[in-house]
C-alpha cells in the first residue's frame, strides 16, 4: 500500500511525505524544534510516529529586579513557546510577558522602575530633586524661602514604591500675614 500525505501529520514539520509501506520519511522541524523518532508508512496509508519536540530556552533565563533574578535564584525553565510568569520586587512594575522563543532564549518580560508624577508645585518653597523623573527610591527636598513659615527646616520627599511621595507638599505661609493679623490699629 502507498501513503502521501499532502500536510505533514507532524506538528511543527511542513515536510511533505510519500511512500509505500513500511518507507520512512526524513522530517524536519521548524525552527526551535528538534526532529525525534521516525516517520513511517504504515499498511493503513498513513505515516505514522515520530515528533517534533520543543528545544528548551536556555538564555535570557533571568529578569532583573523580580522574583526571577540572579539573587532569588529561580530561573525561568521551559521549551519553546513556553511562557515564564514572573513577580516584580517592591517599585517596580512588569512590562510584557516572558516567553521561550525558537533561538533558545527567553525574552519579551521586564522590569522597569516605578516613577512619581512630577513633586507638584509648593508655592513660596524651594525644591531641590535628584533628577527630572523620580523613580523609586529617589528623594527631593524642599525649605520654605525666606519670610515664610516654616523657616529653615528642610521637608525630605520620598518616592515611594507604587508611585507617590511620601508626604503631601510643603505649605508655606507668609510671616507677615501672621503678624499682621494680631496687630490692633489705633485710631
Amino acid at each position: 500500500s502507498s501513503c502521501a500525505s499532502a500536510v505533514s501529520s507532524i506538528d511543527h514539520s511542513q515536510t511533505v511525505c510519500v511512500g509505500v509501506t513500511g518507507d520512512q520519511c526524513e522530517f524536519t522541524c521548524e525552527e526551535g524544534y528538534l526532529a525525534s523518532g521516525v516517520h513511517v508508512c504504515s499498511e493503513n496509508g498513513q505515516f505514522s510516529g515520530g515528533s517534533c519536540e520543543p528545544l528548551p530556552c536556555s538564555q535570557g533565563t533571568v529578569i532583573p529586579n523580580s522574583n526571577r533574578d540572579k539573587r532569588h535564584d529561580n530561573p525561568c525553565e521551559g521549551t519553546t513557546g513556553d511562557r515564564c510568569p514572573y513577580t516584580c520586587n517592591d517599585g517596580f512594575a512588569p512590562v510584557g510577558e516572558m516567553v521561550c522563543g525558537s533561538d533558545g532564549h527567553f525574552s519579551g518580560g521586564s522590569c522597569v522602575s516605578v516613577a512619581c508624577s512630577a513633586i507638584g508645585e509648593m508655592p513660596n518653597a524651594q525644591t531641590t530633586c535628584g533628577a527630572d523623573v523620580a523613580h523609586f527610591g529617589d528623594q527631593c527636598t524642599a525649605r520654605c524661602q525666606p519670610g515664610f513659615f516654616p523657616m529653615d527646616e528642610e521637608h525630605t520627599f520620598e518616592c515611594l514604591e507604587d508611585g507617590t511621595w511620601s508626604q503631601e507638599p510643603l505649605v508655606c505661609s507668609d510671616t507677615n500675614e501672621c503678624r499682621d493679623a494680631g496687630q490692633t490699629t489705633i485710631l
